[in-house]
């Protein structure tokens, strides 16, 4: 199955469910601070290879590009995730405020900020019931790891579910405005654009 088919395929594959609620909620959130704007990177031949992937556009002109990959527990996985995974429900993870991505004196804005952002939206995005349970189990920002140098990714989050299973979004580039993307992808990635 190509990815635009499993991608529109209304059949649940829990990864893709998960993206578009993801997307849903980053647009619902924007926009905010120095964040302008939000859109999905699917079709694009210059965006990287992942399940999917999204740009942020900010205030500044800057634009983070993000790739988005997942692995399902319980036994699902395939190509592209395409066995579906069981849909486990536990203790919803510990909301955080969504804060404002402020900019510095110059315009910039900082990768950590731009990724907490991120890692508060997705944890409001996963529902929980009358008892406080959600497929949801926790939410980890790369830059907060203590073995941090043990990733090639300097930021980035991953949405993980009492399944097993994870999403994972990636920071790939940060260009300023007007720029292309140069450097090593995910290891080259600023500090703040």
């Amino acid at each position: 199955m190509s990815f635009a088919a499993y991608y529109a395929d209304p059949e649940p594959h829990e990864h893709f469910t998960v993206v578009r609620l993801f997307e849903e909620a980053f647009t619902a959130a924007l926009p905010t601070g120095g964040i302008a704007a939000f859109r999905s990177t699917f079709g694009d031949p210059n965006a990287g290879s992942s399940d999917a992937g999204w740009y942020l556009d900010l205030a500044s002109g800057a634009t983070i590009e993000l790739n988005c990959n997942g692995g399902a527990g319980n036994g699902g996985g395939g190509p592209l995730g395409q066995t579906a995974e069981s849909i486990v429900y536990g203790p919803a993870a510990a909301p955080a405020a969504v804060p404002d991505v402020p900019t510095d004196g110059s315009g910039r804005v900082r990768l950590a900020d731009v990724e907490a952002w991120i890692a508060a939206v997705v944890t409001h995005a996963a529902p929980v019931d009358q008892d406080g349970q959600s497929w949801l189990r926790d939410v980890e920002r790369y830059s907060l790891r203590p073995d941090r140098g043990a990733s090639p990714h300097k930021y980035g989050v991953t949405a993980r579910t009492h399944a097993g299973g994870g999403t994972f979004i990636y920071f790939r580039y940060a260009t300023p405005r007007g720029q292309q993307p140069r450097g090593e992808q995910y290891t080259g990635v600023p500090d703040a654009v």
